[in-house]
């Protein structure tokens, strides 16, 4: 038997079609390429922005420990001026209360009998607590009047007067208050 092939030119046809797709590769290079080059681009424009920025930072951090270390300065400064001031305050005070002491000693050497000597002076919170002895306790009482018309002092009173004897010789022990008129 013998085959006859009828439709040799349509099959022909259709192995042809579908053999070879024909592939623009013009096009595909010049998309791969501009594709290529725009990746490119952004991955520079990218790196440029990278290194500006680390380079701002840089710049900022150096910024940033000059300004720390004014303030550390400025810091210094402020607790150097506030320990001046606390000095200065002092050395005020000290220069006040300075003349209190001279005064009250002249105030009271000032008013002291010949025959009255004093053993202690305290002063505390404006208030003179004094002990002596004396001959008579007339001069005892003439010492109390005496601190009683002073300008610098006021509520003198006699705590105690007593009669003792030191080195074998018999004299009054006294105790008296005043207050220091401010």
């Amino acid at each position: 038997m013998i085959r006859i092939n009828l439709f040799p030119a349509a099959r022909k046809k259709k192995k042809a079609k579908m053999a070879v797709p024909q592939v623009p590769i013009i096009p595909m290079v010049a998309v791969f390429a501009v594709t290529a080059i725009a990746v490119g681009y952004f991955w520079f424009t990218l790196e440029n922005k990278v290194t500006t920025l680390k380079r701002e930072k840089s710049a900022k951090e150096k910024t940033l420990a000059e300004l720390k270390e004014k303030i550390k300065e400025v810091e210094n400064f402020e607790k150097d001026n506030k320990i001046y001031e606390e000095r200065t305050n002092i050395i005020e005070k000290l220069r006040r209360a300075q003349s209190g002491p001279v005064h009250l000693l002249d105030e009271i050497s000032s008013w002291i009998p010949e025959r009255v000597w004093l053993s202690s002076m305290n002063e505390s919170g404006g208030t003179v607590s004094i002990e002596g002895n004396s001959f008579s306790n007339s001069d005892i009482v003439t010492f109390v009047n005496n601190l009683k018309g002073s300008k610098y002092l006021s509520d003198v009173g006699l705590v105690e007067s007593k009669q003792t004897t030191q080195e074998k010789i018999p004299v009054f022990h006294f105790k008296l208050t005043c207050k220091i008129k401010v």
